[in-house]
């Protein structure tokens, strides 16, 4: 991301958040496939392609069990306390350090006034954003 010189403490914040919900994102994609694996695995014992290994779907399922309610964890921890410690200012400090990205993006998306039009300007600015 790219900030200011100095950038606001809540501005450090929020890129702080989005790193660890990143990472929980992680853990429950690999939670998933754990999941997956383990059905995958249970079908491949079970019609006798794999012998040897009896508990290797139970173990599996085991840690796809443990990945969700370690990233339940995880995600209740960021949204009962890192969000709730950022400033009310949070989102005005985000907008001034982004201002100029903002007002590039505003004039891609705008489509401008038509000199025929009968429409008011925020109808048309809100059908330019549809």
């Amino acid at each position: 991301i790219n900030y200011l010189p100095s950038p606001p403490e809540s501005v450090r914040k929020i890129g702080g958040i989005a790193s660890f919900q990143s990472f929980i994102s992680v853990v429950q994609c690999l939670a998933a496939m754990t999941s997956i694996a383990s059905i995958v695995v249970g079908f491949v014992i079970r019609f006798g392609f794999l012998t040897g290994v009896p508990d290797l779907t139970f173990i599996l399922a085991m840690s796809a069990i443990g990945a969700f309610v370690i990233s339940i964890i995880l995600q209740l921890y960021a949204n009962l306390v890192l969000l709730y410690k950022l400033e009310p200012s949070a989102a005005k400090d985000v907008c001034r350090s982004f201002w100029g990205t903002l007002l590039q993006k505003y004039a891609d998306f705008n489509i401008g006034r038509s000199d025929k039009s009968i429409a008011s300007p925020a109808l048309e600015d809100r059908e330019s954003w549809e």
